[in-house]
């Protein structure tokens, strides 16, 4: 039998090598946890685009209702961009019944913005708080969820992160904790990192910012096109073209719940429109970039050896080397993070879905940079 060239060997072993050292860094990362320091209210509006959201939107809206801030602190935009369901009749009922609650109507998007962009920008202009607080209409937060992200916006904090997770309806259901885990696994990442200064990621179920550090930026102006990072390039403009702080609200009062979904059709199309910033990532964060292609170079080295091995036994080597190592740093990574978030029970499905994730992550990766997309009745090409 062959042996592989040294010099092979340590050049696919580099993106193995550095995809583990990665999830101890955010490991540890958990370890650094840190409440909210500021005890001052500061004024808040949640911004919320919705559309088509007839069957979650009064959910989200009664919770919103019941905060525990107090109500003439903070108000509620329910921007309603283009439904063709119930969506406008829910709108305008709570903001008849709600001082606090406002609707307005999008009916027509520019050519050169993305349409949930130019929906948050629609909602962020029609507010005049100091604090701006995004939540998708498919989300459930913790009726603590205001008063603890504010909680965290202490002096030159211009970004707060919030935690998000998927709920298991029926804990029967494997996609639905597969899912779960999965989401699981990039909250813990985006965590980890954050609390060692390191900006990688956020979510925009769970995302808070200062006016100052939005309008600092130019708001989306920069990252209008496209139909998804409002979000990460969002964080990614405000760390890399201002002074501000960005930290992540790790309490659990500042959670918030969103749904799974119940097709794996549904599960992949939003996972390829995630993936479809990727390419962004250069422009607006070169160091995430390079991240996001060690991750996928991995994956790729650990399929390639073991198609190879089939037919050059020699490539178990990398085969095995990459499998072992992805398992030790995921599961010490991981079967912290589920205890720090209390899901301790999705940790069951973490055989799984450590190796499902080689081929998923190969196809999503490929699928967002190639495959057109639809979403909320959008297609992108």
């Amino acid at each position: 039998m062959n042996s592989i060239p040294t010099t092979i060997l340590l050049l696919f072993s580099i993106p193995i090598l550095a995809y583990f050292f990665s999830t101890l860094l955010f490991a540890w990362g958990l370890h650094r946890r840190k409440p909210g320091g500021n005890s001052k209210n500061k004024s808040v509006s949640v911004i919320i685009a919705a559309r088509d959201e007839e069957a979650v939107l009064p959910t989200l809206l009664d919770a919103l209702t019941r905060q525990t801030y107090p109500e003439t602190l903070y108000d509620v935009v329910v921007v309603d961009d283009q439904s063709t369901d119930a969506t406008p009749e829910i709108g305008k009922r709570y903001a008849s019944n709600h001082s606090n609650i406002s609707y307005i109507r999008i009916d027509d998007t520019p050519k050169n913005y993305g349409p949930k962009k130019w929906a948050l920008n629609q909602g962020i202009k029609a507010s005049s708080r100091e604090i701006i607080l995004c939540i998708d209409a498919d989300c459930i937060p913790e009726l603590t969820w205001i008063e603890v992200m504010v909680s965290y916006f202490t002096q030159n904090v211009g970004m707060v992160v919030g935690y998000a997770e998927v709920m298991v309806e029926n804990e029967q259901s494997l996609l639905q904790r597969w899912q779960a885990f999965d989401f699981l696994a990039m909250m813990a990442a985006g965590e980890g990192a954050l609390n060692w200064g390191i900006s990688l990621a956020a979510t925009g179920q769970n995302l808070g910012f200062t006016r100052g550090a939005f309008d600092a930026v130019g708001g989306y102006s920069q990252i209008a096109r496209g139909m998804t990072g409002d979000d990460v390039l969002l964080l990614q403009l405000i760390r890399n073209k201002t002074d501000y702080d960005i930290v992540f609200a790790g309490d659990p009062g500042a959670y918030n719940r969103t749904y799974p979904h119940h097709t794996i059709l549904g599960l992949l199309r939003q996972r390829i429109r995630w993936a479809a910033d990727a390419p962004t990532q250069i422009r607006t964060d070169f160091k995430f970039f390079l991240y996001l292609l060690v991750v996928f170079l991995m994956y790729t080295v650990i399929l390639g050896g073991l198609i190879y091995a089939f037919t050059q036994p020699e490539f178990w080597h990398i085969f095995l080397l990459g499998v072992g190592v992805k398992l030790i740093g995921e599961f010490i990574l991981l079967r912290y993070a589920v205890k720090v978030y209390q899901r301790e029970k999705l940790f069951s499905i973490f055989p799984l879905w450590t190796l499902l994730q080689i081929p998923y992550i190969i196809i999503v990766g490929v699928s967002g940079l190639f495959v057109d997309y639809s979403w909320k009745g959008r297609k992108r090409r």
